[in-house]
């Protein structure tokens, strides 16, 4: 059903997301780009 599937969403979208990247790949990503936001997945306020 619907509500099922959103709460699907909801448990996915609200648990920690790991960063993909090692901590040295990503600090170099970031020397290269200058001002990089983290790209944190947060869930959106009144959507947990």
């Amino acid at each position: 059903s619907q509500a099922h599937a959103m709460q699907r969403v909801r448990e996915i979208l609200t648990r920690d997301n790991p960063a993909v990247f090692s901590p040295d790949v990503d600090a170099r990503i970031r020397a290269e780009f200058e001002g990089l936001v983290a790209g944190d997945a947060v869930p959106l306020q009144g959507n947990t």
